[in-house]
């Protein structure tokens, strides 16, 4: 019953003073055509402040661990004989192991051994070629926003060599790796060196691939360091054995893009690990400066309802023959104001469409053309937020500027006039 009686209100205003309902109406239009322009030329023509990004490469990466550390690990062994100063054994079959175990390590004798953790699920862990195409179309979903690409695991060939696949787009490898880009290799040495004897130049078959060595770089360390070769991922063998892997993306990669991409993800490998890990969010300085913009905007919509809110006024008092008709039939003030506050949020409704059609298709276009990041401001959450606001500012301001004339009695109104 309000909204018709709303809505024959509307149409005999409109009948009466067509003039001054095409102006409120088009007053709304520009309050929020202007909302929207302020809001997009601030974050268009403004920097963000910077704020100091202490994420790890590692913290800016999907990160993908197919291992797992649970109830005995397995290990790989490497054991020499000192004699003759050759490895007679290297891998993880335990039998063997546990021949050369037999021997007292810790006293000189004939063979000296090491042990270097495994997963628990190594026999378990994918092979490259297992989940190439499963990359391959991560990197089709996260397209221009891919920054690097880090792949770790082991030969699956009785040498049991460590790897370290690493790329990114062709510049990035061009000037990182440019030793690496002809499918060669380099290969870290550590304690003891003698593992592998490799020089640069070498022809090193790893699984079912040979390699060139291209530099051969020994390391010394606290620790005993096993055989590491580092690679492009694209000259990496089917056969290898992955433990890790990582992509690490761009900021631009956020919200609903960046959650279909991590959906993606964690679809291609659901089965085979849970252990998958977002990008960390940048810091929280640009988020507060997109605050800061939506504030601006939102003070903006407020100034100028409370100049449309005097409008309303006066439009009001030119109506108060309706107002007094109300009165003498018994309609009670609550009953009034709601007639009339549900004719200001149907402008304000009608005005925000008429609005946003005009800023989406002809305004917001024209600027984009001087300031091409304006286009990109604008996501659906951005225009939600704003038609709330400017709902919310306009019900308001607007509604609590109507109330000292509904509360006038009829007596009042005769003795100003007008009825």
């Amino acid at each position: 019953m309000w909204l018709r009686l709303t809505l024959l209100n509307i149409r005999k205003f409109f009948r009466t003073k067509p003039l001054l309902l095409v102006f409120i109406i088009l007053s709304q239009i520009i309050c929020i055509i202007a909302a929207f322009t302020v809001a997009g030329m601030i974050d268009a023509v403004t920097r963000p402040p910077e704020a100091r990004d202490v994420r790890s490469e590692w913290e800016k990466s999907f990160e993908i661990d197919f291992s797992l550390y649970e109830g005995e690990d397995q290990f790989l062994a490497t054991y020499i004989d000192t004699e003759n100063n050759q490895v007679v054994y290297r891998g993880t079959d335990q039998s063997v192991i546990k021949k050369y175990e037999e021997y007292d390590f810790s006293q000189p004798g004939r063979y000296s051994g090491e042990l270097t953790a495994l997963p628990s699920n190594f026999d378990k862990l994918p092979k490259y070629g297992d989940i190439r195409e499963k990359i391959n179309r991560i990197f089709s979903s996260v397209g221009l926003h891919y920054v690097e690409m880090v792949m770790t695991g082991y030969t699956s060939g009785d040498d049991m060599i460590s790897f370290y696949a690493v790329g990114g787009p062709k510049e990035f490898e061009k000037r990182y790796y440019p030793e690496l880009l002809n499918g060669g290799i380099e290969m870290y040495l550590g304690k003891p060196a003698h593992i592998l004897s490799v020089k640069k130049g070498d022809k090193l078959r790893l699984g079912n691939t040979e390699y060139t060595v291209n530099s051969v770089v020994s390391k010394s360390t606290k620790g005993d360091m096993e055989p590491l070769c580092w690679l492009l991922p694209e000259y990496a063998d089917d056969s290898f054995i992955i433990t890790y892997f990582r992509i690490q993306v761009d900021d631009a990669l956020a919200g609903n893009e960046l959650g279909a991409v991590s959906d993606m993800i964690k679809n291609e490998f659901a089965g085979i690990t849970d252990n998958i890990t977002d990008p960390v969010p940048k810091p929280l300085m640009e988020k507060q400066f997109n605050n800061m913009i939506y504030v601006v905007s939102f003070i903006l919509m407020a100034v100028m309802m409370l100049n449309l809110s005097r409008l309303y006024t006066f439009i009001l008092a030119k109506r108060k023959n309706a107002l007094a008709i109300y009165s003498v039939c018994g309609g009670s003030k609550a009953k009034i104001f709601v007639i009339y506050i549900i004719e200001i949020l149907l402008t304000l409704g009608f005005s925000y469409l008429c609005g946003f059609v005009l800023f989406r298709f002809v305004i917001m276009d024209m600027i984009g053309k001087v300031y091409p990041s304006f286009l990109t401001f604008f996501e659906p959450p951005i225009c939600i937020m704003i038609l709330g606001a400017y709902i919310v500012f306009g019900g308001i301001v607007m509604g609590l500027s109507i109330v000292p004339m509904i509360r006038k009695n009829v007596t009042s109104l005769r003795r100003e006039g007008g009825i």
